[in-house]
């Protein structure tokens, strides 16, 4: 009947209002803890100068990109080796 079809529409969509909330509920405590991390990193470079802090910050970004840079060449060479 169309009142069992609107029944079923409606806890469907009680059932994604449920899940909204519990991303909402997840999104929100994700931030609080990012917003916890921001604040320790400015009190960090306020510490250590923002200069100091660029340098630090520069010198990773290179060695991350030394990392990647060699992780991908070491997997070219397994592909090559494979063919």
């Amino acid at each position: 009947s169309k009142f069992e079809r609107l029944q079923s529409a409606y806890d469907r969509e009680v059932s994604k209002n449920g899940s909204l909330s519990a991303r909402i509920y997840e999104v929100c405590a994700e931030r609080d803890g990012l917003k916890g991390q921001v604040r320790d990193y400015e009190r960090v470079r306020r510490a250590i100068g923002p200069e100091q802090a660029d340098r630090i910050l520069e010198a990773a970004y290179q060695q991350e990109q030394v990392e990647k840079e060699r992780k991908w060449g070491a997997r070219s060479k397994m592909r090559v080796g494979a063919r």
